[in-house]
This record gives structure tokens, C-alpha cells and sequence, in this order.
């Protein structure tokens, strides 16, 4: 065996080593929900910001505390007249309290804002399932583009051993040369380091896809171009991919509701300019002995209500309220940048679906000319007319057309995917409908 063939060999080698089960899309998808390391410790620090809530309210119930106390006392009394008496005995206090808020309407406020807090981080959360979907589904495709780049490199390989057979049999019959033989082994030779290193990276793209979604499998399902399937992921109306992404889009949602968290916080530090109320209840016992009193035993029941009004804190209180008012200013600029920012991704993956769609018809054009292009090569090489690194340029330009073809057909796909995506729609159906485009 020479050692082209050998270095053939070994490359087809490494090609069947990835041909294993293959993953579904979906697949992928709800394993990366259930494993993704990242998105887990999203749902923790979530589950953890919910007790806030529980903690705020809880300061609106009453106060219950216990008291138990035992002390043993040692006593020494001297008088100048009188000899020294010393007495040892131990003293009980026992209480049980119970402190109620009354009027305290920074609380209420408080509590408002906590609740509205909440809600946004779960907005948050579920914009970040959202872009591990999209992130799972980026990396899908980019598997498939990386395979079909393999799978080309291997048509061309196909092609080119032809080609390097027809070449040794008309140098035999005296009609071809050396040179041609040599540049077509050397085509050869160039397309099987490419399938080697290209091989390479596909092994890496499926790594980096099975760290994402824990989920072990080396091989995916092809993408399968159907006209009528691919009519689906057609959008029009610009206008109202804008409006719904403004409106249903997590990150905006999230702002809003941290502008509104943001004016309780506002409400709530004015509060603190009012008087608050309390009711306390108390009731103790308590033993204990000394000279005068010997085994004395005490019992309180008291009732009471306090009112507390600020009158000067150092100015604490008008900057609190000055830095909350910030806030809320820096929240709804803040707003205003997202608006602005979703605009510009919604209108960028829009036209990179229309653009993708434009150029998926001119490249099937080219694609069918460049085919024809080919066939006229090889017929004039037949018959004298041309040489066959004509025909190799001709391959490698239809290859070409193949694979930018093919790239186009993603990037359609991947750009319908970060729209719905932008306007809050990435469900299921989404995910489903993509899946049908792979067999």
C-alpha cells in the first residue's frame, strides 16, 4: 500500500470513528435544562432571593420572645454598728413578650418592593433558559456545519481519486502528462490533511455541545433542506417584531418591574419621615430575697403602645431619599438603553433571516451553474481541450458554492431562532418546529 493511499486510509478511519447514535435537537435542549451546571445555579441563587420575601414579610407579624433567667447571688452587708451578715440565695426572672407593629407603613412598602424585586429575578431566570436554548441550538448547528464541511471534503477526496485514476490511465496512453498527475496527487494529499483537521474540530464541537447539556453523544441529525419546511421560518413585518419584542422580551419585563420596585424603595424611604406605633405585651415573674425581703415573689402584666417620630438623624433621611430617587432615574435610563438595544438585535436578526433567504436562491443558482460549469470541464478534458486543473478548479468552486449554501441555510435557521428568542416566543413549538428540518 503506498503512502497516499495509507494516509486515505487512515483518514476514512477517523470519519467512521463519529458515526454513533445520533442526538435530536430536543434532545439536546431538555438535557441542558436538567444539566447544565450554570443554569442550575441560576434556580439556587433564585430559590435563595425568594426567602427575601418571606423575611420581609415577616416583619409584619408579631414578635415572640421567651426570657428564663437563674442567678445565684452571694451577699455581704456590713453596718458600722452592726456585725457583718452575709446571705446566699438565688434569684428567678422569668417573661414572655409579644411586640406588634401597629402603624409602620415603610414595611407595607417594603414588602412591595421585595415582591416586585422577585418577579424580576424570575424574569431573569427565564431569560437565561432561554439563551441556553439558543446556546445549545448555536452549537447544534454549528456541529452540522462543521459535518457538512467534512462531508464535502470527503466528495471532494471522492472526486479527486477519479480524477488521479483517469490521469495515470491517459499518461499511459500518451495523452496526458506528468504535471497533471502530480497537481491532482497533490490535490489529493491537501484534501486529506484538511479532512484530518477538519475531523478534529468536529470532535471538538460535539465536546463543547456535551459539556453544555451533559448529554454524551458523538453524532447529530443532518440538516435536510425541504422548501415547504423552510417556507415557515419566513418573517415580514418589521414593525411588529419590534413591538412584541418590547413587549414580551424578559430583559425589558425585568427592568420594568425593577422601576417599579425602585419607586416602593422611593416610597419607602419617605416613610421614615413618619411616626411609627407599636404595641408591646409583657407579662414576667420574678423571686428573689435580700435583707428586708425574704423568699419575695413578684408577678408584672403590662400592656403598652409606643410611638416613635424621627426629628434629626444628621440629614441621613433626606439622602437616603435623594439616593433612591437615583435609582430610579439610573432604572428607567436603564429601560431606555434596552429598548434601544432590542431594536437593534431584533432589526439585525431579522434581515439576517430575509438576507439569508436571498442568498440561499442566488446560491442555488450559482450552485446549478457551477455544477454545469464542471460537467463542460470534464467532457472538454475527454476530449483534448482542456487540462485537468481546470477541472479541479471547477470542483473546488462547486464545493465552495455547496458549503456557502449550506452555512446560508443555518444562519437562516439560527437567526429565526435569536428572534423569537428576543420577543419572549423561544417555547417548545420553536424548538419543534427546527427539529423537522432534521433527519
Amino acid at each position: 500500500m503506498s503512502v497516499h493511499m495509507k494516509f486515505i486510509f487512515a483518514s476514512k478511519l477517523i470519519i467512521c470513528s463519529c458515526c454513533f447514535a445520533q442526538g435530536d435537537l430536543k434532545e439536546y435542549v431538555e438535557a441542558a435544562r436538567n444539566n447544565n451546571s450554570e443554569i442550575r445555579k441560576a434556580r439556587a441563587e433564585f430559590n435563595a432571593f425568594v426567602e427575601q420575601e418571606n423575611i420581609v414579610f415577616a416583619n409584619l407579624l408579631p414578635s415572640i420572645s421567651a426570657r428564663v433567667s437563674r442567678s445565684k447571688v452571694e451577699q455581704e452587708r456590713s453596718d458600722s454598728t452592726r456585725p457583718k451578715i452575709k446571705q446566699n440565695y438565688i434569684t428567678e426572672s422569668d417573661s414572655l413578650s409579644l411586640s406588634q407593629p401597629l402603624y409602620r407603613p415603610r414595611l407595607l412598602k417594603d414588602l412591595e418592593n421585595i415582591r416586585l424585586l422577585v418577579d424580576s429575578e424570575k424574569l431573569i431566570l427565564e431569560q437565561k433558559e432561554e439563551l441556553l436554548v439558543l446556546k445549545v441550538a448555536n452549537q447544534y448547528f454549528d456541529i452540522l456545519d462543521k459535518q457538512n464541511k467534512v462531508d464535502l471534503i470527503k466528495k471532494r477526496i471522492g472526486l479527486l481519486e477519479e480524477q488521479l485514476e483517469a490521469s495515470k490511465k491517459t499518461f499511459l496512453a500518451g495523452t496526458g502528462t506528468i504535471t497533471e498527475r502530480a497537481e491532482v496527487k497533490s490535490a489529493l494529499d491537501q484534501a486529506g490533511a484538511e479532512l484530518i483537521k477538519n475531523t478534529q474540530i468536529l470532535k471538538l464541537a460535539f465536546s463543547n455541545l456535551s459539556l453544555i447539556s451533559g448529554l454524551d453523544k458523538v453524532s447529530t441529525k443532518e440538516l435536510q433542506y425541504e422548501e415547504k419546511e423552510f417556507e415557515k421560518f419566513k418573517v415580514k413585518n418589521l414593525k411588529e417584531w419590534e413591538e412584541e419584542a418590547l413587549q414580551r422580551n424578559f430583559d425589558t419585563l425585568s427592568f420594568q418591574k425593577r422601576i417599579e420596585a425602585a419607586e416602593a424603595a422611593l416610597s419607602a424611604e419617605r416613610y421614615n419621615r413618619y411616626p411609627t406605633i407599636d404595641m408591646s405585651l409583657q407579662v414576667a415573674r420574678g423571686s428573689s430575697e435580700s435583707t428586708f425581703f425574704v423568699d419575695s415573689e413578684t408577678t408584672t402584666k403590662s400592656v403598652g403602645i409606643t410611638l416613635s417620630m424621627p426629628l434629626y438623624q444628621g440629614g441621613s433621611l433626606s439622602s437616603r431619599i435623594r439616593r433612591s430617587a437615583e435609582t430610579l432615574n439610573a432604572e428607567k435610563e436603564g429601560l431606555n438603553f434596552q429598548r434601544e438595544e432590542i431594536r437593534r438585535r431584533v432589526q439585525n436578526s431579522f434581515f439576517g433571516v430575509v438576507e439569508n433567504f436571498s442568498l440561499n436562491d442566488a446560491l442555488e443558482t450559482a450552485l446549478e451553474s457551477a455544477t454545469i460549469e464542471l460537467e463542460a470541464n470534464k467532457k472538454s478534458v475527454t476530449a483534448g481541450l482542456r487540462r485537468r486543473l481546470d477541472v479541479l478548479i471547477a470542483q473546488q468552486k462547486a464545493i465552495s458554492i455547496e458549503q456557502q449554501l449550506s452555512a446560508a441555510r443555518i444562519k437562516i435557521v439560527l437567526n429565526w431562532l435569536q428572534l423569537n428568542m428576543l420577543s419572549g416566543r423561544l417555547d417548545e413549538d420553536k424548538i419543534s418546529k427546527v427539529s423537522k428540518i432534521l433527519r
